[in-house]
């Protein structure tokens, strides 16, 4: 005798005995479509009231609607949690998925703003298109120019509809659209990170957001968005009345700052045109807008900058360091030209008595050391083994074409003086 066969009240005894097995339980149950209707109410009972219904994180991170729907309905917890207390509305609006999120919103159980260890809410990673708050920051590796943007661990659905998710979560009673992570970033300042221009205008439109909002480090959405890239929403940030363009935070950088970090000269030109803007502030850490896009060799930004009056082309930071120093240093020939057509001073010292061709010299950048030598202003008699021998930066071989140079110019400079006298 098979065992579909078999009295259904047998079966059950059969069932119970294997519980303990789930996996066994589970084999058993797809061996025919009546041990199934049989097993499978059970296996979900068990799971619940044995696993913290666990199976329901399970079915919502992938986006399984119908399991998700079962287990709810046979009385799984929708604020069940995982270890990072995510809970199942957590993953499934982190992940995209629309239909399990509706499922588990309409549960009377359901927490709409159940945060994880790190403070996050559903609408929060919905509000960052699944990517988790602290890859929004100031030091986040995506807010760097052509860096590749960063993935969780999740199993993310390509059609995963964010902004639907945000909609519906903004329609559900005693949501907070303003609340905050532990690095006090807020769904706007989320969205705003991520370039999520139709979240962002949700956000806008309840009317409960704070648009000055700042994080711990100063982070507002428009900084965010300015460091980012996020041109439209940088207009539209700025376009609301009372949106501060140049917000002043003791430890933080400035959008125009962010924004010319990383490149982004579209902002940078937006912020410039704007009166209250300074560009010349200096951030408690860092260096001001000039000298750090010349340093990364942001020529087209550095091009914006100077053509502003209210920037000072051979300010100092603390260590003295000035915009040539930073593009010398680096070997970024087309910026310095750009600085020197505006008066720099090219033999300038910082606070270690280091000089824009000493910078070049060590680094072995020729063409640098040519431009600067080509001035007929700068003091060229300077121990450049020495100099590298004590360089933290500079290579451990002398760039024997920057000698060669420099020898040149020295015998050049020995045979006019004695020619003059």
């Amino acid at each position: 005798m098979s065992l579909p066969t078999l009295p259904t009240e047998l079966l059950l005894c059969i069932v119970t005995h294997l519980l303990p097995s789930v996996q066994d339980l589970d084999s058993l149950a797809k061996a025919s479509k009546i041990l199934y209707t049989i097993i499978n109410p059970i296996l979900y009972h068990h799971q619940i009231f044995h696993h913290d219904s666990s199976a329901l994180i399970w079915a919502a991170k992938h986006g399984k609607s119908d399991p998700c729907n079962r287990l709810l309905q046979e009385g799984a917890n929708p604020n069940t949690q995982d270890p990072q207390h995510r809970t199942p509305l957590s993953w499934a609006a982190g992940n995209g998925h629309k239909e399990v999120s509706s499922i588990l919103l309409c549960s009377e159980k359901i927490d709409p703003n159940a945060p994880d260890v790190h403070l996050q809410t559903p609408l929060v990673w919905a509000a960052g298109n699944g990517l988790p708050s602290a890859f929004m920051g100031r030091n986040s590796p995506f807010t760097r120019r052509n860096s590749p943007r960063p993935t969780t661990d999740a199993v993310h659905s390509k059609a995963g509809d964010y902004l639907a998710i945000v909609k519906l979560l903004l329609s559900t009673k005693d949501i907070q659209p303003d609340c905050r992570t532990q690095r006090g970033e807020t769904p706007l300042t989320v969205a705003a990170a991520a370039g999520a221009e139709d979240v962002v205008e949700e956000l806008l439109r309840t009317g409960k957001v704070d648009a000055n909002s700042m994080d711990q480090f100063g982070q507002t959405p428009l900084l965010a968005a300015a460091g980012n890239g996020h041109l439209g929403i940088v207009k539209r940030l700025l376009a609301i009345e009372g949106v501060d363009a140049d917000p002043r935070f003791q430890r933080g950088e400035s959008p125009l700052l962010a924004a010319a970090r990383n490149g982004h000269v579209g902002i940078v030109k937006l912020l410039l045109a704007i009166p209250t803007v300074d560009p010349d502030r200096q951030p408690s850490f860092g260096d001001r807008a000039l000298l750090t896009a010349a340093a990364a060799g942001y020529t087209d930004v550095v091009e914006a900058l100077l053509a502003n009056e209210k920037v000072d082309p051979s300010l100092p930071n603390k260590y003295g360091v000035t915009a040539l120093m930073g593009a010398a240093q680096h070997g970024r020939t087309h910026i310095m030209r750009l600085l020197l057509a505006k008066g720099v001073e090219p033999d300038g010292k910082d606070s270690e008595g280091s000089t824009p061709l000493m910078l070049a010299a060590e680094r072995g950048h020729v063409e640098a050391v040519e431009l600067l030598l080509s001035t007929g202003r700068v003091q060229a008699d300077f121990d450049l083994t020495k100099r590298n021998m004590s360089s933290a930066f500079a290579p451990s071989k002398l760039n024997e074409d920057v000698v060669r140079v420099l020898d040149d110019y020295k015998s050049r400079r020995r045979g006019g003086s004695s020619l003059d006298s």
